[in-house]
């Protein structure tokens, strides 16, 4: 009777054991894919951002340069 409760606690550490493992691995995986999703999400956002940052830029040259050779040659 005692070899018997022994063995079936035994079986019952090895089921809980497993399923703690499966119930890890999906939650790891599940967040996993989350954090691949904002990733590129953050990146997006940042190519998107970048991409104004220098379309301003790019219309703001013709100004600066102006400005600089008015600066330059003394014709503020």
């Amino acid at each position: 009777m005692i070899a018997a409760a022994r063995s079936e606690a035994d079986d019952l550490l090895c089921t809980a054991e497993n399923m703690a493992k499966t119930a890890a691995e999906q939650v790891y995986w599940t967040e996993r894919g989350r954090t691949e999703t904002e990733i590129a999400e953050l990146k997006r956002v940042a190519e998107q951002e970048t991409a104004a940052a220098i379309a301003r830029a790019e219309r703001n040259v013709p100004a600066a340069a102006d400005a600089i050779v008015r600066y330059v040659t003394g014709e503020q």
